[in-house]
């Protein structure tokens, strides 16, 4: 059975918390937030201990590490995933929960080691931009899935070919076994990357991810889309808007419109 560390963090504020998920997010595969702590989770045989231990004091940060397996962590996540409403349009549960839905669609999530169950900032962004946008007939890749959240949307909005990749084995495991629990036979989930696409091949992108994968994947991402398409971006601290925002304009995007929860934004772009 896998074992993993989890890192409690002691923080002042949710800001500060959103911060150092942007931080951290390359050494982790997972984040829990509460009221004074930030939670992390590494597999034990990933976990980078040194180099967290120094940026952390390089923060003046206190923490605390123990070894957990996965059962716990998912006795864990049971116990504090609460169903999620997003924007009045999706409702975002998991199958243990039981209450009345109210809004158009319905995703059922179940998390492992993945990230994306409605609850942060970043995806409920993404998921607000995706009500803005046609999505009838439309082939889409959702880079960086995770739990698969946003891929099993899309779909319920009407894209007849959804292309999910993650490079954690994790949240391929996570987001197939999401996608047959919404019952959703047009999305397909693997560890393919960027470069097994060909240019011009689908026409949205959905990339909840971070700064770095995303400055580095710009010009991919460009390519990839067909013209008049869709790139959907997340995963961006308000302090980077700027440098974003001009990478995108720099390979030809065209920026339609920047949605903000607290510190973090979604960049809407086209490719014209």
């Amino acid at each position: 059975m896998t074992n993993f560390v989890e890192v409690s963090i002691k923080t002042n504020s949710i800001e500060e918390q959103e911060q150092f998920i942007a931080l951290l997010e390359p050494y982790f595969i997972g984040f829990e937030q509460q009221e004074h702590h930030l939670i992390a989770f590494a597999e034990t045989n990933t976990y980078d201990h040194q180099s967290t231990a120094a940026l952390l004091n390089q923060l003046n940060s206190t923490f605390t590490v123990k070894e957990l397996v996965s059962t716990n962590w998912n006795k864990q996540w049971e116990e504090n995933f609460e169903p999620v409403i997003v924007d009045g349009f999706c409702t975002v549960r998991a199958d243990f929960h039981h209450i009345p839905i109210r809004t158009p669609f319905e995703i059922i999530i179940t998390p492992k080691m993945s990230f994306g169950t409605g609850h942060h900032a970043t995806t409920q962004l993404v998921m607000q931009i995706m009500q803005t946008v046609s999505f009838e007939e439309k082939k889409v890749l959702d880079f960086g899935t995770g739990t698969g959240i946003l891929a099993i949307l899309a779909s319920k909005l009407g894209a007849n070919q959804i292309l999910a990749i993650d490079n954690d084995e994790w949240s391929i495991e996570n987001a197939s076994e999401n996608v047959l629990r919404n019952e959703i036979s047009n999305v397909q989930v693997s560890d393919n990357t960027l470069a097994d696409f060909g240019k011009a091949s689908v026409d949205i992108v959905l990339a909840n991810i971070n700064r770095h994968v995303l400055l580095d994947n710009m010009d991919s991402l460009f390519g990839l889309l067909s013209i008049g398409g869709v790139l959907v971006m997340s995963g961006i601290l308000i302090s980077d808007e700027a440098v974003l925002l001009e990478a995108a304009r720099s390979v030809g995007f065209e920026i339609i419109s920047v949605k903000q929860i607290g510190e973090w934004i979604a960049v809407h772009c086209a490719k014209r």
